[in-house]
């Protein structure tokens, strides 16, 4: 099997090499297929098959088959496949998600642009005029008679006029539409009202589920730690997703270190939104001296989930920074997964603490997995290895020509030179520079 990884500037070559081309003088369109594997990279090119395992993709080098547990999924478990047209050098790429073909990929077919309506939730304008008692007497009228349109119009015109217009918009906001309570929750966020809080807290407890969530991240925006966390706690295991997700927002807004424990609960959440959300609040209160017990959570976390959770969550952890975490990725670096045992190492990079440099480097005579040693070459180029120069040297007799470039890229990140382009020139290199010392 072949395997790719590419980056930087090499995206744009290779999706003009292999993307198909149209042009009408001055205009360019470039069209090829992105697949987003689970390592964070990407590959650009001309999807021409799909079998029971893997997808085959045309490239500008040739054709290269890649394993379908190596791409990303979206949560409805679909490979994450992207058509992409870029109509101009200028203009920012178009995506548009297409199914999984079965069979050669010149058999799909584009989807023909169709007219776009106006989205139903667009807001209408409004103009208030007059003197402030008159213009709310005019929002008064359309946010009791006026279209959801209106109303979203009428309460971002009110957005200037200060408590009075704070305190009608939370009269009324029991009554707003679904598609209307978030205007509102925006326009009394920026006017910073916290005597609306006595009207906005019961909603907390309302059988909508769009209320209760709106209602929390205004609680949490405006409101205290004193009086409001007992409330927002809970809600963090609220059955509407919304509503769950809210509420780690608005505890994190509160600053709530107290809920540390119930919050990385979420961590396990089926939804991929509120998995990130927990993740990002524990994060910010592990930054208050707390950053040995995000290690604790996570690892709890790890080896409760299965499946995807477990991998979108190695992976969101494997970006964090803290030294506390490193035990923990050192561990699963050792996991009988070798996606799980990639991201661990990945981990241990962006760690970049000395501790764990005998461990990488014992990794490189254990490991046989490409995507490990694919990010064991990046770790080690990160924390600066001089006693990784040998076996990355030895990698550059590889097989795999992805091994050899990763090989390569880490040499010259380590030594700061480049005596040449093959393992025959770098052992050269490599016996020159001992034989000096």
């Amino acid at each position: 099997m072949k395997h790719s990884v590419i980056v930087g500037a090499a995206l744009g070559i290779l999706a003009a090499s292999s993307g198909l081309q149209a042009q009408d003088g001055n205009w360019v369109e470039i069209r090829f297929h992105r697949i987003h594997l689970l390592n964070g990279n990407f590959i650009d090119g001309n999807l021409i098959g799909e079998s029971d395992r893997a997808l085959t993709m045309k490239l500008g080098s040739g054709e290269m088959t890649i394993r379908k547990d190596m791409i990303e999924r979206n949560s409805k478990g679909v490979l994450k496949v992207e058509y992409v047209k870029m109509r101009s050098f200028k203009e920012a790429p178009k995506l548009e998600s297409i199914r999984q073909p079965k069979g050669p990929a010149a058999s799909v077919t584009p989807p023909t642009p169709t007219p776009k309506s106006p989205p139903s939730g667009a807001s209408e304008a409004v103009t208030l005029t007059g003197s402030v008692e008159e213009q709310l007497a005019q929002a008064a009228d359309i946010l009791k008679n006026g279209t959801p349109a209106r109303k979203k119009g009428a309460i971002q015109a009110m957005a200037t006029l200060g408590a009075e217009a704070a305190t009608m918009i939370a009269g009324r906001f029991a009554t707003l539409e679904e598609e209307v309570l978030s205007t509102a929750t925006s326009t009394l966020t920026g006017l910073k009202e916290a005597s609306i809080l006595p009207i906005i807290r019961p909603l907390t407890g309302s059988e909508r589920p769009q209320l209760r969530e709106n209602a929390a991240l205004l609680v949490g925006v405006l409101g205290n730690l004193r009086e409001d966390a007992d409330r927002l706690r809970g809600l963090v295991r609220d059955q509407d997703k919304g509503v769950r997700g809210a509420a780690i927002v608005g505890l994190r807004s509160l600053n709530d270190v107290e809920s540390f424990e119930l919050i990385g609960e979420s961590l396990a959440d089926p939804d991929a939104g509120i998995r990130a959300r927990a993740l990002v609040t524990l994060g910010q209160f592990s930054q208050q001296g707390l950053s040995h017990k995000l290690a604790e959570v996570l690892g709890r976390t790890l080896e409760q989930v299965q499946g995807d959770i477990r991998m979108q969550l190695l992976k969101e952890a494997a970006q964090l920074t803290s030294k506390d975490l490193g035990p923990l990725m050192v561990r699963l670096s050792a996991d009988s997964d070798p996606l799980v045992r990639s991201y661990a190492i990945m981990g241990l990079g962006r760690i970049n603490n000395l501790e764990h440099a005998e461990f990488l480097l014992e990794r490189f005579g254990a490991e046989r997995e490409y995507w490990p040693r694919i990010q064991l070459a990046g770790a080690v180029q990160s924390m600066r290895l001089q006693k990784a120069i040998d076996p990355l040297i030895e990698w550059l007799g590889d097989d795999d020509a992805n091994i050899r470039a990763a090989s390569m890229r880490a040499l010259r990140g380590i030594t700061g030179v480049n005596p040449g382009a093959d393992k025959e020139a770098w052992d050269t290199w490599r016996k020159n520079t001992q034989q000096n010392k």
